[in-house]
């Protein structure tokens, strides 16, 4: 029977890379657009003045923390891996990134949020 690799330790050394990967696949990247294009469309739809808080949970390097954060009054990241957190620290230095697994750890602490992706 073959076993799933946890996600959790798949994506754990690959910040460096990441953004550059999708990057080079055409359809991750053309998917990636996609998502940005109406991402931006439905935040706006949802929150026509501003989103307070957001929280973006697992974010990896900030793809979608990036499209998202300019529409807020406040971004916060959550993932588990410490090198995609320095790859979204260097891209969004105005967004609070904490190294945490919500799925363990409850996030009680980081309070209450408007909107989560």
């Amino acid at each position: 029977m073959p076993t799933t690799e946890d996600y959790r330790i798949s994506h754990a050394e690959r910040g460096a890379t990441y953004d550059d990967t999708l990057a080079t696949t055409p359809f991750d990247n053309y998917m990636a657009e996609w998502e940005r294009q109406h991402l931006t469309r439905i935040v706006r739809e949802r929150f026509p003045q501003r989103v307070g808080r957001y929280l973006d949970f697992a974010c990896g390097t900030g793809r979608i923390t990036a499209t998202v954060a300019p529409l807020c009054d406040e971004a916060v990241g959550v993932d588990i891996s410490a090198s995609m957190l320095d790859a979204a620290r260097r891209k969004l230095p105005s967004v609070q990134f904490h190294r945490r697994d919500l799925t363990a750890d409850g996030g009680e602490d980081l309070g209450q949020f408007d909107l989560v992706t």
